[in-house]
């Protein structure tokens, strides 16, 4: 499945929150999942299985974190279909 991180998500997100950060809401939206984590080693949303963090994914939470410029991206969830 392909979740893009918009700019809304970008703009709502929280820093260091793992369950308010603009991934999370990405993958919320795109999953319908109501709770998700999401932590340089890994994604977890209710009713999903845990999924390794991309190389991508962890580079963004980074530079977010840090209150970097950060820009729009997506990214795949293998094995999960849409």
């Amino acid at each position: 499945m392909r979740i893009n991180v918009t700019a809304d998500d970008i703009a709502n997100g929280v820093h260091k929150d793992c369950e308010r950060c603009p991934v999370a809401l990405a993958v919320k939206r795109a999953t319908g999942c109501v709770n998700c984590d999401v932590t340089a080693d890994t994604i977890y949303a209710t009713g999903m299985p845990v999924f390794t963090t991309p190389r991508s994914v962890q580079e963004f939470i980074a530079r977010f974190d840090r209150e970097y410029p950060v820009q729009p991206f997506s990214f795949y969830l293998k094995g999960l279909k849409t």
